[in-house]
């Protein structure tokens, strides 16, 4: 069965701890490199070319051959040899755009499951993710291009994403579009199942799961509240009673507690066996 890329990553990861230092470092700074400018390109083929050399140098190192020796002083010339060989797939890059956008928009969608008085802005939603995709895109390409240039340290890049991110994604949740949509009634119960849905499904593909993830809470928890908010009886009794709001408030800890008391357990109960 042919791996995945992330199955390849994983490899990559595991082999590195056989490197030399200075060849981990030389592999490092090469592979951060093509990773950061494979914007476009095929993920797997990407992968697969990082998992040759990484194998290439392991060998050369064996024969007491360093990667610098084997590769040469100038790795960008080379990565860049290598990126233009590599074959594009703009279909990747639609796919990163459309879960950009898609995950924006659930984002901004997730209070007006709960309210069914507040508007989902479809607009300000994929106003953020195109502004987020572009920054994160060129500050990736920045910090891939560092690694040959003046150097740029990990706390530099992640302070460097907040200062470029928080100004965006501040302005676009202060934007009013003309896209903004309400979802009162049985619509909004259709598109809260459907919300449910995709989470669930990505939940489910995840390699990894976390079953202590609070999402696994907080998401059921919010899509029953919304579900009773749309229903007649219980829009009237939690909007527009004295004590509705305080009602969801202390049914949401009490849950809450129960779910951390379950999840104690469940934790207890696995360390045991």
């Amino acid at each position: 069965m042919a791996k995945t890329a992330a199955q390849l990553a994983q490899e990559n990861t595991a082999l590195r701890a056989q490197l030399t230092p200075a060849n981990k470092t030389y592999y490092e700074s090469l592979m951060v490199y093509i990773r950061s400018q494979a914007v476009g390109k095929d993920e797997l083929a990407v992968e697969q070319e990082l998992l040759a050399i990484l194998t290439d140098i392991l060998s050369a190192q064996q024969d007491g051959q360093s990667a610098e020796d084997y590769f040469g002083k100038n790795p960008q010339e080379t990565a860049d040899a290598i990126l233009a060989a590599l074959p594009n797939k703009w279909r990747e890059l639609l796919n990163l755009v459309l879960y950009a956008g898609g995950a924006c928009i659930l984002l901004m969608a997730y209070p007006m499951l709960i309210d069914p008085a507040r508007p989902l802005d479809v607009g300000a939603a994929l106003f953020i993710a195109a502004y987020c995709l572009i920054i994160i895109v060129l500050l990736s390409r920045l910090f891939g291009q560092s690694r040959y240039g003046r150097p740029l340290s990990d706390r530099t890049a992640n302070w460097l994403l907040l200062g470029f991110l928080l100004p965006g994604i501040f302005f676009g949740l202060l934007m009013k579009t003309a896209w903004r949509f309400y979802f009162p009634g049985v619509g909004g119960i259709i598109l809260i199942l459907a919300f449910l849905l995709i989470i669930g499904f990505v939940f489910w593909r995840k390699e990894k799961k976390n079953w202590k993830d609070p999402l696994i809470f907080l998401v059921p928890m919010n899509v029953i509240i919304g579900l009773i908010q749309r229903i007649p009886t219980g829009n009237q009794f939690f909007n527009h009673t004295p004590n509705g709001r305080y009602v969801i408030l202390a049914a949401f800890g009490v849950l809450f507690i129960v779910y951390y008391i379950l999840v104690w357990w469940f934790s207890r109960r696995h360390r045991s066996r």
